[in-house]
């Protein structure tokens, strides 16, 4: 297996320069003030300071933030002063109601009106769970969108990385999510709008929108973990996080019409569809919308742009460290999934109406506590092509129906880090044995192959004694080094998992796009890079977004899952 090279842009127009000499130049360009309180509800910029971003082929390209965190809060008091005097708080009128929300203070007099938990789709509670959504019926007073709603449900043991700073410096913290109140009732979504200096909302639709897809495996995150304000400001665009359906509960297929699937891609049309109707009342370009996601939520995004229930309401996406190829994007055996979850339960099995019926019966975390969510290198509960099951979002794969050219041509901007998936390590250390990364490398193997009805147990072996020699016992590695052995496993996992079918889907992709793509690998490591689990080999890993911008007052922490965004302008 030859090693990936991802140092390059790949264009169906020009020959393009290198991504990773403008990176460098992008990302060192942002300083951050260390006087400012990160905590105290804004951050202060040095003087000279520029956003991070360069304009070309009528694109913003800038750095992004994705770091899961709760850290600028909205303004204390609604009532603010700008050049007229106090301003009330904004109300907006949307085709479901009026909603009022909350300023929040960036710098010196500037704010970002944030409306927060605003409602997209009816419960989908009871009956309506495993369907797909139901638009938010209308309300006749102010809908109050000045607090973020409960996120969707999940594993409350799970981890988010968040970034603090201590003695003026970055570092990491883990977060249980069972720390925030969680529901079936999340359909949310939140908008962050740039405010004019009289302290109003814009006055003509102008502002592109920056809709953002949270990734977390199909699991995990919410919309609330991005904060959006600092962004809209320093880009003078409206940022969009939203939550939808995760797990089993948005993701659980019977490979039938009983439960097609996709729930959690439906939610998030439903929610794209809302902002398409209605940004232009924020002082949103309804025709400037960007699809942005990470890792899951970087394929859903390409989900979209095979799905005709959103074309038209996008004119570009941002993928970051995640693909519709990937082989944990699409789940192509549904069906044992739901059966084994069913019989956890003690739920039929058969007929599959039963088996929904029954699950629709049981409280949300007891289902979500129930469920195998990962399945080696693929995910339990994820993307199907639902088409083959009676649903309409995905009717065949993503590359047949790329070669039917049967896609939303936009410009497409894509990319990965150095070190994808060492942060899945952090538990290894200096007593980690060589067999113990042999294991995990013939189980990972395995978990791609097995289900291949073309493959026998001889290409199996084969292939696991080829991937073992490949990574594991190169020249240069010492038995006893463990740094070197654990970076070589990750590489074959960012390999296999992540960077090959994704390069060769963008491969494709330049083919059959009448618009262009872009490829890029972001590798620049800085001195002030936070090691997640403080490990060597962690690198520029994942679960921590890119912060080399002036955001909340940090330092810079080491860059995952994309390194910009694209933003049509």
């Amino acid at each position: 297996m030859p090693r990936i090279m991802m140092h390059m842009m790949l264009s169906t127009r020009n020959e393009l320069t290198i991504w990773n000499v403008f990176l460098l130049t992008l990302l060192t360009s942002a300083q951050v003030s260390q006087e400012e309180n990160p905590g105290a509800g804004g951050s202060s910029l040095s003087e000279g300071t520029a956003a991070a971003s360069r304009v070309e082929d009528g694109m913003i390209l800038a750095a992004s933030l994705d770091t899961p965190q709760d850290r600028l809060q909205p303004s204390t008091n609604d009532k603010v002063k700008g050049d007229g005097g106090q301003v009330e708080p904004p109300i907006v009128e949307t085709r479901q109601g009026r909603v009022r929300g909350r300023r929040f203070p960036i710098r010196n007099n500037e704010f970002v009106a944030g409306f927060l938990g605003i409602p997209y789709a009816e419960p989908p509670l009871q009956e309506l769970r495993f369907r797909p959504p139901m638009r938010k019926n209308s309300w006749d007073d102010i809908f109050n969108a000045t607090e973020f709603s409960s996120i969707c449900i999940q594993p409350g043991e799970q981890r988010i990385w968040d970034v603090v700073q201590v003695r003026n410096r970055s570092t990491i913290r883990k977060r249980k999510l069972d720390n925030y109140n969680m529901s079936e009732d999340c359909l949310t979504l939140n908008l962050y709008v740039p405010m004019t200096a009289n302290g109003s909302l814009p006055y003509k639709p102008v502002l592109p929108v920056f809709f953002f897809i949270h990734g977390g495996s199909y699991y995990m995150n919410a919309g609330r973990l991005y904060p959006g304000q600092v962004l809209a400001s320093m880009q003078n665009m409206i940022v969009v996080t939203f939550n939808y359906r995760l797990g089993p509960l948005g993701f659980l297929s019977t490979g039938d019409r009983a439960a097609p699937g996709n729930y959690g891609l439906l939610d998030q049309t439903l929610a794209l569809e809302w902002v398409h109707e209605n940004v232009a009342q924020f002082g949103g370009d309804p025709q400037k919308i960007t699809l942005v996601g990470n890792s899951a939520g970087g394929a859903s995004v390409m989900f979209h742009m095979f799905s005709e229930l959103s074309r038209g309401k996008f004119v570009g996406i941002t993928v970051q460290s995640g693909c519709s190829g990937a082989p944990w994007a699409i789940q192509e055996s549904p069906r044992k999934h739901a059966e084994s979850l069913a019989t956890k339960l003690k739920c039929p099995v058969h007929p599959t109406t039963d088996l929904v019926d029954c699950l629709r019966n049981f409280p949300p975390l007891q289902i979500m506590k129930n469920a195998k969510l990962e399945d080696g290198l693929s995910l339990a509960y994820a993307a199907v092509i639902d088409g083959l099951y009676g649903g309409n979002f995905l009717s065949a794969t993503p590359e047949q129906l790329i070669r039917q050219n049967k896609f939303q041509h936009v410009p497409i901007l894509t990319g990965f880090t150095r070190d994808e998936v060492t942060i899945w390590f952090t538990d290894f250390g200096p007593t980690t044995q060589t067999k113990d990364l042999v294991s995990f490398v013939q189980l990972d193997v395995v978990s791609l192959l097995e289900d291949n009805p073309t493959v026998t147990s001889a290409n199996i072996a084969a292939m696991i004694h080829f991937v073992t020699v490949q990574y594991l016992y190169r020249s240069g590695i010492a038995e006893n080094d463990t740094t070197g052995k654990t970076t070589s496993v990750s590489e074959f996992i960012s390999d296999v998992g992540l960077k090959a079918p994704c390069v060769k889907e963008m491969n494709l992709l330049t083919k059959y796009n009448s618009k262009p793509v872009y490829l890029y690998e972001f590798n620049y490591y800085s001195v002030d890079d936070v090691k997640m689990g403080r490990k060597e080999w962690i690198g520029l890993s994942s679960k921590v977004h890119l912060i080399y911008q002036e955001v909340v007052g940090l330092l810079s922490v080491t860059g995952n899952r994309g390194a910009c965004f694209l933003v049509m302008i």
